[in-house]
């Protein structure tokens, strides 16, 4: 299977103090992209508002079987266009397969 998309995951780096004591606002950082295929689930223009969210997609991905842990992401497409910021609905380990099925 040839993986032509990519994702990144959003960690989020927990704010503090910086040297001097003054307080440093939490901030995200992304992780070294991921080679993956993305599969259409739902595209339409009537969209779905889900906890104040307008989403008006959602995609299956697969990528070679590997430890993964994540709660957001960003995916792109294998023609460069960012396919926006998604929750994370599900991660399926297909170990058969090696293979990991992750549902946005």
């Amino acid at each position: 299977m040839m993986f032509k998309d990519t994702l990144e995951v959003i960690r989020s780096i927990i704010g503090g103090l910086d040297d001097n004591g003054d307080p440093v606002a939490a901030r995200a950082a992304l992780d070294d992209p991921i080679k993956c295929n993305i599969k259409t689930i739902k595209h339409n223009n009537k969209g779905v508002s889900i906890d104040g969210t307008f989403k008006q997609a959602s995609y299956e991905i697969l990528i070679k079987l590997q430890d993964f842990d994540a709660e957001l992401l960003t995916i792109t497409n294998s023609r460069n266009k960012n396919l926006g910021v998604y929750d994370i609905q599900d991660i399926e380990f297909l170990d058969v397969v090696k293979r990991v099925k992750i549902t946005v």
